[in-house]
């Protein structure tokens, strides 16, 4: 005997008025788990969601500021390209590292650099330099780093020299 046998028995073995307690029953029950399951849940997830959203809108719009910061920046360094002038091009780059605040930099001639940076991390410092080179053809003529106390710290002194008009 299978189950569906087994119900059919068990239904016909009750009043015409007990079927409809009994259907009535299961129709509430339904509900209940739809509620319980998918309902409430629901709800749950909206309320959740609209907690965060408040969070949520702060991130978006400090990206649109960073967004912002960053095209003024390669705006900056477009314009000093078109400037071409390898000086120009080299104060833009200098000027748009936050890393760099504290640094100094001296033309010593039209080709030539000294760079002074009191404390930078010492692969900041190598990144810095590579874009030097990639973005605004200086190379490193020469440099010494020497370790600070703290730890990844250096102080770099560094001669960058642009390349020569005409080459």
């Amino acid at each position: 005997m299978g189950i569906p046998e087994t119900v059919a028995r068990f239904r016909r073995s009750r009043t015409e008025r007990e079927q409809r307690v009994i259907a009535a029953g299961l129709v509430l029950a339904t509900l209940a788990g739809l509620y319980a399951l998918v309902w409430e849940p629901g709800f749950a997830a909206t309320r959740r969601l609209a907690a965060q959203l408040p969070r949520l809108r702060a991130e978006v719009a400090e990206m649109r500021h960073h967004q912002e910061q960053v095209a003024a920046l390669r705006k900056a360094i477009g314009e000093s390209r078109q400037d071409s002038t390898p000086q120009a091009l080299l104060q833009a780059l200098l000027a748009s590292d936050p890393a760099l605040k504290g640094a100094q930099a001296q033309w010593r001639s039209s080709e030539r650099l000294a760079l002074e940076i009191a404390a930078i991390d010492f692969d900041a410092w190598l990144a810095l330099a590579a874009r030097l080179q990639r973005d605004a053809r200086v190379r490193v003529e020469s440099c010494t780093v020497t370790a600070l106390p703290q730890s990844g710290l250096v102080r770099v002194d560094a001669i960058l020299a642009a390349p020569v008009q005409g080459r």
